[in-house]
């Protein structure tokens, strides 16, 4: 399942957007954390570098995504810089044949096992200097924090770049890159979507069957009007 929406000719699947949806959409009515590595493995950074990627990237970083061997995340939130990408504060710079890294991340979904992470950060001054970097979890001055767990199951930690120098072939995009990586990233919203609705649609199957089977005065509890009208509407909201 991973890969379905990477070009045939860099080892992909080949797969439509539709086809990709579906498949999280039907993964994560069984185990939405499931779905969250597959939509990893299809959407966001790796379709980045299936797209914007230079052929490094593509040869080291991008058949291994695909082959499943381990999973990349995007690291973008920050402390003050959440979805207003656009203030990040993280940096990077040139010094030679690599590229520094200083800055700190939030929220980073599977971060505590990922083998990679797409590092948004800033290559100058303004919003259109912002760039991405493709970070092994190996390179030197990277750090983990506390594992958190949320409702979905999923886990996140923060991530501590304290001068993380990795070789320049790891540069995704640099200056100007801004635009071309949410370009390709904004797909991603459409996982996130598919998965909420999938949640939804087994939460109320869920419901439904309990209320078959749930006893009260002698006959089961969705037989009462009460009842009825929480699930019709749970079935209108889903329609």
């Amino acid at each position: 399942l991973m890969g379905m929406r990477i070009p045939v000719e860099d080892g992909g699947q080949g797969a439509t957007l539709m086809d990709a949806v579906i498949v999280i959409t039907e993964v994560a009515k069984v185990c939405p954390q499931t779905a969250d590595v597959v939509q990893a493995g299809n959407f966001g950074a790796i379709q980045q570098i299936a797209f914007l990627g230079n052929d490094f990237l593509k040869k080291e970083v991008l058949q291994k995504l695909i082959r499943g061997e381990t999973i990349i995340t995007a690291a973008m939130s920050e402390p003050d810089a959440g979805s207003a990408v656009t203030d990040l504060r993280t940096t990077a710079r040139f010094d030679g044949d690599e590229v520094v890294i200083n800055g700190s991340k939030v929220f980073d979904s599977n971060g505590d096992h990922a083998g990679y992470f797409c590092v948004w950060c800033r290559f100058g001054k303004g919003s259109a200097s912002s760039g991405a970097v493709v970070v092994p979890d190996t390179a030197p001055g990277i750090s983990r924090g506390k594992v958190e767990q949320y409702m979905s199951g999923e886990h996140y930690v923060s991530l501590y770049f304290d001068d993380c120098r990795v070789p320049k072939q790891y540069v995704l995009m640099s200056e100007e890159g801004f635009k071309k990586l949410f370009q390709v990233f904004n797909v991603e919203r459409l996982g996130n979507s598919s998965r909420s609705l999938a949640v939804a649609e087994l939460a109320y199957e869920k419901s439904l069957q309990y209320s078959k089977e749930r006893i009260q005065f002698n006959r089961p509890i969705c037989e009462f009007q009460g009842i009825q009208w929480k699930l019709a509407d749970m079935k209108m909201r889903l329609e």
